[in-house]
């Protein structure tokens, strides 16, 4: 997580950090609500299990109520997977508008 943070110019204070495994019940609405996100990125988790009306193919930026979501595998999946990494960096640098390097 710190290697992708670091890639976006982004640090921990930059961003909410949800472990939705550890928060049951908790849904789009709630994050929503309690953090006011630009951009919501989930990794291993489901639109259906946040409640979102629709379902995301990984790694496609979703626009909806005024933020933005991608979905991707699991931080371990991406973690040993090349092509999940080129994928999900190719999404980051769409969401957070970071120019490729030459």
């Amino acid at each position: 997580l710190n290697d992708l943070l670091n890639a976006c110019n982004l640090t921990m204070a930059d961003i909410a950090f949800v472990n939705f495994r550890e928060s049951s019940g908790f849904s789009y609405p709630d994050i929503s609500d309690q953090f006011h996100p630009d951009k919501i990125l989930m990794f291993g988790v489901s639109a259906k299990e946040l409640d979102l009306p629709f379902e995301i193919p990984f790694f496609q930026l979703q626009n909806f109520q005024n933020q933005q979501y991608i979905i991707s595998p699991s931080l371990a999946e991406i973690q040993s997977n090349k092509e999940l990494k080129k994928q999900l960096w190719a999404c980051l640098q769409k969401i957070f508008n970071i120019q490729k390097q030459k």
